[in-house]
């Protein structure tokens, strides 16, 4: 309060009227210095001189994005204009004091699937290259998703202090995270042993989209994070291999890319080896079969799904995005001698279609130079 006394007071004492009288200024200038305008000093009154703070804006939108009985459209656009005060990596951080992380964490268990999708938007731009945001915790410190469900009257109080302190991470998103990218087949729905986790409505392919938008930024550089993915017998990675075979092409493209993002914090080896002991990331893409998965929705005729009910969209093997996008990973698991030998040959088939083709690995894959040497090497092509 001492420092705002101080900027008014400056700001009184160097402003001058158009007349050129000053005298009353600082008269009152000289009169905030002895103590006597306490009304100047009311809140109302330095948001009226100041305006808002990004603190208290934030503040403000939740309250909004909260409020069960405010029109669907205004609760999203408040979770909109908080989304682009927190592209400010500051105002990121800010989350975690002015305890905005709950009631964020919160409404990706909404009822409505716009709020879901735009509170995974926001999840994902504060986490996006923000280490801050994304810091883990000790796995004690976790809490199921039941924990999250806090009160969220619209002047309920954000900053409670068992939770305040309390990181994304803490906060345990990644269950409902998975829960609204997965598909509606059995095979990767939640599993019975996540406490807490509330059911669920079938999500939109755009909420899909961007709660895997929120957990990339979350996985990036984490390996804390990651691990999560291995909890309760896998399901992450599971969900994740499902992202291969979605029915929506820009879902597998995003899941490809991501995976391939994950790969690039573990080092490749000149000399690959199947009797080197793997990273516990390779070991998971092997458990789970990931590059057999993207092997056969790079193959011709094979049993993969074919994407969306969209007659425009192409199968996977013939959009040039994915097949990139694939190839990276198929690639960077070659490199880090975590494929297979029958996974090495059905690459270097792919392999020589894909020079064979007009462009050649240039255009196909956008392989280029030393490393096409590499590649070929390894390949034995």
């Amino acid at each position: 309060m001492a420092a705002m006394n101080e900027l008014l007071q400056w700001g009184i004492t160097n402003s001058v009227p158009e007349n050129g009288d000053a005298s009353e200024l600082h008269a009152v200038a000289e009169e905030i210095a002895a103590g006597r305008r306490k009304d100047l000093m009311e809140p109302g009154m330095l948001e009226a001189i100041m305006g808002k703070s990004d603190a208290t804006l934030m503040k403000e939108a939740m309250t909004f994005a909260v409020d069960e009985s405010k029109p669907e459209e205004e609760r999203v656009i408040a979770l909109d204009n908080l989304e682009m005060l927190i592209e400010q990596i500051d105002n990121a951080n800010n989350l975690q004091s002015i305890g905005l992380w709950p009631p964020l964490v919160a409404l990706l268990s909404s009822p409505s699937d716009l709020i879901r999708q735009t509170a995974s938007w926001v999840c994902g731009t504060a986490v996006q290259n923000n280490p801050k945001a994304q810091e883990a915790v000790r796995p004690s410190l976790t809490l199921p998703p039941s924990s999250v469900q806090i009160s969220l009257e619209p002047q309920a109080d954000f900053s409670i202090p068992a939770l305040r302190s309390l990181q994304f991470l803490a906060l345990n998103p990644l269950p409902l995270l998975l829960s609204l990218i997965a598909t509606t087949s059995s095979d990767f729905t939640p599993p019975s042993s996540i406490e807490g986790l509330p059911p669920l409505p079938p999500s939109s392919t755009e909420t899909r989209s961007r709660a895997l938008y929120a957990l990339s930024g979350t996985l990036k550089h984490n390996e804390e994070a990651v691990k999560m993915l291995d909890q309760y017998e896998g399901w992450g990675w599971q969900v994740l291999k499902g992202g291969l075979s979605d029915p929506s092409l820009p879902l597998r493209r995003k899941t490809a890319f991501l995976l391939s993002t994950l790969l690039l914090d573990v080092p490749s080896t000149s000399t690959p080896s199947s009797t080197t002991p793997a990273a516990p990331l390779l070991q998971s893409f092997r458990s789970h079969s990931l590059a057999q998965t993207l092997l056969s929705s790079l193959t011709l005729n094979s049993s993969h799904p074919s994407p969306g009910a969209n007659a425009d969209e192409p199968a996977a093997l013939e959009d040039a995005d994915y097949r990139e996008k694939a190839a990276r990973v198929l690639i960077s698991l070659l490199e880090r001698g975590a494929l297979a030998e029958g996974e090495k040959k059905e690459l270097a088939e792919l392999w020589k279609g894909w020079e064979s083709m007009e462009g050649g690995l240039e255009e196909r894959i956008w392989v280029t130079g030393e490393e096409e040497k590499v590649v070929k090497a390894l390949l034995g092509v």
